[in-house]
């Protein structure tokens, strides 16, 4: 593709990699700054939105162990709590903290963990919510991969901006990550379950309200319908692969669509305070522009980490685009002949289940062997300095970050022009059968499927095994109340905890659940929460085989 210009992708890095682009800081709003003068430089309409966002920026930490003359340097986990005098308890090492425990098992391991500093490799929200309620005093995460670095990482349960109620779900402990070297130390010392060392936890964090901004370039299209590209701006010290060089690609992607006409029109956003604020950004849009998404926006393209050194491969995670779709693309752009494309999950400002939007795709980069998979690293391409002060310049290769642009600008022109959006209504009914045929494996016979069952026949029935909608409005009306049946467990108006919990996580929650594992209280309380999930459920699906049956010519 002539168009891309290498020039203006580095321009963008050499001002991204000098600014510390922390939630709501200066340095961030210089970012802003910067990208609206590029935009207005090159004749694109643009604005920038003003919110407050509550946010929680890690700043340092150390733990002690009693008998070990060694301080070991950590982070905190944000969102976890402000300690700067220290918390001291007796230490539990969890060798179960990632297993499935049956209720009472567990009960019976984390009673001793009550008032303890538990020490451990999970870090993860759920987790950390379940130490809370078993009275835990701290959490030391231990990395598992060999990196040297420290990662900065996140707690929160509550996805964007909390309410009265979640907002007192936030941990009231230290968490804290130490390096994976520091496991071989410690460890050692320990014995699983019991308490024989005492540690020390310090932890420093800033906690507060701060202003956001969130700069969005409009492209207008034929139609008034168009497609929401979002890319996060804030950043993890100077966070270049995590997410300048998105930045830089989506600021492409403006420059060179504005040269041409699309039948549907492309806004971009910069998402901040996406890391200290755990995507206040983008909720904060998706709560005001809601009705504008809901009847407008048929499309969302997140771009994340592309660019980044020895990221050789490219895949996707979708929540229902035909797959040769992308592979086309894919092989077009790059000659990439296999894609992995993956069920969309819930991370990187995938805040837009609520909104009908059919398509939404998140890009994923993989390291290629042998590096694939070596580095617990979610983001910056599977690359070890993810999430750390390593994350430089020099992490970036910059002819990847043009092929990942020119993928990225063919996608998003394939969602503005094509006549028929490529949603996959078949594919998202195989994703559904197969995984509520997983749960029921996984949970006793007292939850009733047999609804839910029913209700994907007639929808099998009204889409008729077709991949695509006649209309933008039948796409939003039917692909977009599967895409948010398939990733979300709440009502269109708010939103879903950080759980990774699978598709359907509405009926996921009965997952490892039977009535002789548990309490009778306890089971009644998960029994009546599936069935208002599968009354959810069915009523959803019964939406949209009306809405097809009325227009009998809506697939195609």
């Amino acid at each position: 593709m002539e168009e891309l210009s290498r020039e203006c992708l580095m321009e963008t890095l050499d001002v991204f990699s000098g600014l510390k682009r922390i939630g709501g800081s200066e340095d961030e709003h210089r970012a802003c700054g910067y990208l609206i003068k590029k935009l207005q430089e090159w004749g694109i309409p643009c604005r920038v939105y003003e919110c407050d966002g509550y946010v929680s920026t890690p700043i340092e930490a150390s733990v002690t162990v009693e008998g070990m003359d060694q301080t070991f340097e950590a982070l905190p986990r944000s969102f976890s709590a402000h300690c700067p005098d220290g918390v001291t308890a007796p230490l539990f090492y969890d060798v179960h903290a990632h297993d499935q425990l049956k209720p009472r098992q567990e009960q019976d391991w984390y009673a001793g963990a009550r008032g303890c500093i538990v020490i451990g490799d999970n870090f993860y929200e759920d987790y950390v919510q379940k130490l809370r309620g078993y009275g835990v005093k701290g959490l030391i995460h231990l990395w598992t991969s060999e990196e040297p670095v420290l990662h900065y990482e996140t707690v929160s349960p509550v996805w964007g901006t909390a309410e009265p109620e979640n907002g007192k779900t936030y941990p009231d402990f230290p968490v804290v990550g130490l390096r994976s070297c520091d496991r071989e130390s410690i460890l050692p010392l320990l014995t699983p379950g019991a308490c024989s060392r005492t540690a020390t936890v310090r932890s420093v964090l800033q906690c507060g309200c701060v202003r956001l901004q969130i700069p969005v370039a409009e492209l207008a299209g034929e139609t008034p319908e168009y497609v929401l590209v979002g890319s996060h701006y804030d950043s993890w010290d100077y966070g270049v692969t995590d997410n300048a060089t998105g930045n830089a690609a989506v600021l492409e992607l403006a420059r060179v669509l504005s040269q041409k006409q699309l039948r549907r029109g492309v806004k971009i956003a910069w998402w901040p305070a996406h890391s200290n604020g755990r995507y206040a950004g983008s909720t904060w849009y998706c709560d005001e522009q809601f009705e504008d998404l809901d009847a407008r926006c048929v499309a969302l393209v997140n771009m994340d980490s592309p660019g980044c050194m020895g990221a050789q491969e490219i895949g996707f995670s979708t929540s229902g685009v035909a797959g040769d779709t992308l592979g086309d693309i894919l092989r077009r752009c790059t000659g990439q002949a296999e894609v992995v494309i993956r069920p969309l999950g819930r991370g990187s400002d995938l805040s837009f289940f609520g909104p009908r939007i059919p398509i939404q795709v998140s890009f994923d980069f993989y390291q290629a062997p042998p590096n694939r998979g070596r580095w617990h690293c979610a983001g910056s391409g599977g690359g070890w300095w993810w999430h750390s002060v390593e994350d430089t310049m020099d992490k970036v290769d910059p002819q990847l970050l043009m092929r990942d642009t020119r993928v990225l600008v063919e996608l998003v022109k394939e969602f503005a022009d094509e006549a028929h959006l490529p949603f996959d209504a078949a594919g998202c009914l195989a994703q559904m059968r197969d995984t509520v045929a997983d749960i029921r494996t996984h949970c006793g016979d007292d939850f009733d499927f047999a609804p839910v069952e029913r209700a994907l026949e007639e929808l099998d029935k009204a889409c008729a095994g077709r991949i695509c909608f006649s209309s933008d409005r039948q796409a939003k009306e039917a692909g977009g109340r599967l895409t948010r049946l398939l990733c979300s467990a709440c009502d269109e108006y708010h939103f879903d905890n950080t759980f990774a919990v699978g598709l359907l996580p509405g009926l996921q929650l009965v997952r490892g659940k039977h009535r002789n594992d548990l309490p009778p209280q306890e089971f009644l309380y998960w029994r009546t929460a599936f069935r208002r999930q599968v009354n959810r459920f069915v009523s959803e699906c019964t939406s949209i085989v009306q809405a097809l049956n009325n227009d009998a010519d809506s697939v195609v």
